[in-house]
């Protein structure tokens, strides 16, 4: 994401969306859900939301609006 916004940067093109993803990117994988998951990917998404909400700050970054 990093070369996306530098790239966008470059060209005098808007980033904010990507920037965005990257902080949503960075959110997510600092969730440790890999780990819970011991590498295996989930059986169904309502097992990830289970192991989100058990995550201690595990609520998404404040939306700007």
């Amino acid at each position: 994401m990093e070369e996306v916004i530098a790239t966008l940067d470059g060209m005098d093109l808007p980033a904010e969306m990507s920037r965005a993803a990257r902080e949503k990117l960075l959110w997510c994988a600092g969730l440790g859900l890999r780990e819970r998951f011991e590498g295996e990917p989930p059986s169904t998404l309502a097992e990830v939301l289970q192991e989100m909400e058990m995550v201690p700050g595990g609520d998404p970054p404040e939306e700007r609006r």
